[in-house]
């Protein structure tokens, strides 16, 4: 849940609570992007992340929103290769505007 998420700290913090992973690790997209390849001690066949509330940092730091789908993107390329699924997904909120 990226709900009122502003910036990098608070998105990797978010990341880091909801996927658990070891704080201790590090909290920059290079400890990210290697946690994510390091999913063994999640049970299952595969991967799926779904990013909520994610058009509220769009909205605030849409530079690091690319910097963590780069590393989602290449983290799914990562698992791809070794056959197993891993899906990012992005939940955004939409606004009907209305043109006269």
């Amino acid at each position: 849940d990226l709900a009122q998420c502003r910036d990098k700290a608070c998105l990797l913090k978010r990341l880091s609570g909801a996927l658990g992973f070891d704080p201790a690790r590090g909290d920059n997209w290079d400890a990210l992007q290697s946690q994510l390849h390091d999913l063994r001690w999640l049970d299952g066949d595969g991967y799926v992340v779904l990013l909520d509330h994610s058009d509220e940092i769009q909205g605030a730091a849409e530079d690091d929103l690319d910097d963590a789908l780069d590393i989602f993107d290449e983290a799914g390329e990562f698992w791809r290769s070794r056959k197993v699924p891993f899906w990012t997904f992005m939940a955004m909120r939409t606004t009907r505007v209305s043109v006269a």
